[in-house]
């Protein structure tokens, strides 16, 4: 693709590669922590409202939480010594941990009683991770027989998957857990939700208006069985004039990251001047690169000669184990 500017610029786009990355998590309290457990809990509690009053039922529904089960008894509670309050509420606590106050502190904590609480759903337990054609099957236990059987009113099971990228399965690098889908069935058919290369676990969680167990033990880890695509070239290249100064043009040339199997992990941008050679055919000449983080998608070039021709190549690097591979 030809620009016409105070430079001329031909543009190529070009592909990839492979490497490893780590996740990290920071866990902090807040206000209202993001709890899909809670939100499914009390949209459960709201479910008969009308459409009007829904909204606010939910909201005091998440203000004025108290969740199932007793806080634990602590002989010798450094909280209670710190007089360090990390919590004043239920609700700004994760997952099914309560606001246990200490003495003069408070911290969360898990109860010491909820798989045993009457009343709950029973803890699901993830019975099967199966590749079809087109899509991943992920079934577990409804708890029949036990606790759920007794449960009064809907169960809605909340389904999170955790994963990383690479050949191999390593449990330290796993990401954090992401919410996949709410469904009142005790299976869920994902399809075009997992990425080749990537390794998976999952677990599921059974909610009622009274509350719930908190999510199942993880399953096994699964792998799609097709493999990684190469990623391909940033998309929709632009190219701006930004400043004319002693004789040489200045351009920034800017992308979008394109949709990839694999993180990104970079970029890197080659561009030369063309001219021609002897016989006639275009020949490049000083032919220089950059490498561009992966939170940038743009880069200022300097020193252009005016009224010149310029190839210009970006290539999308990404990672899949330690081996770095480009197109």
């Amino acid at each position: 693709m030809a620009i016409k500017m105070q430079v001329k610029l031909f543009m190529f786009l070009v592909a990839l590669s492979l490497t490893p990355m780590v996740f990290s998590r920071v866990r902090k309290y807040s206000k209202h922590q993001n709890n899909a457990l809670s939100k499914a809990r009390c949209d459960l509690v709201c479910f008969e409202s009308s459409k009007e009053t829904r909204s606010e039922c939910r909201s005091k529904c998440r203000s004025q939480e108290q969740k199932p089960g007793t806080c634990p008894i602590e002989d010798s509670p450094k909280w209670a010594a710190a007089c360090v309050e990390a919590c004043n509420a239920d609700s700004q606590c994760d997952g099914t941990q309560r606001c246990c106050h200490h003495g003069c502190g408070a911290s969360c904590s898990e109860p010491v009683d909820l798989r045993n609480l009457p009343g709950l759903p029973a803890l699901p337990v993830v019975d099967k991770v199966k590749e079809k054609k087109r899509s991943v099957l992920v079934q577990w236990s409804d708890g029949v027989g036990d606790a759920a059987r007794a449960v009064p009113g809907k169960i809605l099971y909340l389904l999170e998957e955790q994963s990383h990228d690479g050949p191999k399965y390593e449990e330290g690098r796993l990401g954090k857990w992401n919410l996949l889908m709410r469904t009142n069935k005790t299976k869920a058919s994902l399809k075009n939700l997992l990425k080749p290369g990537h390794w998976y676990r999952f677990r599921v969680a059974a909610v009622s208006a009274s509350g719930t167990r908190g999510f199942s033990a993880p399953s096994s880890p699964f792998t799609p069985r097709k493999g990684p695509r190469q990623p391909p070239a940033p998309k929709k290249l632009k190219v701006r004039p930004v400043k004319s100064d002693n004789g040489t043009v200045t351009v920034r040339l800017e992308w979008k990251e394109p949709k990839s199997d694999l993180p990104v992990v970079r970029y890197k941008v080659f561009w030369s001047r063309r001219v021609k050679g002897l016989n006639g055919p275009l020949d490049s000449v000083f032919v220089k690169h950059q490498s561009v983080p992966k939170e940038q998608n743009f880069i200022e070039i300097n020193d252009l000669q005016p009224n010149s021709m310029y190839f210009l190549q970006v290539q999308t690097v990404s990672q899949y184990g330690a081996k770095q591979v480009e197109k």
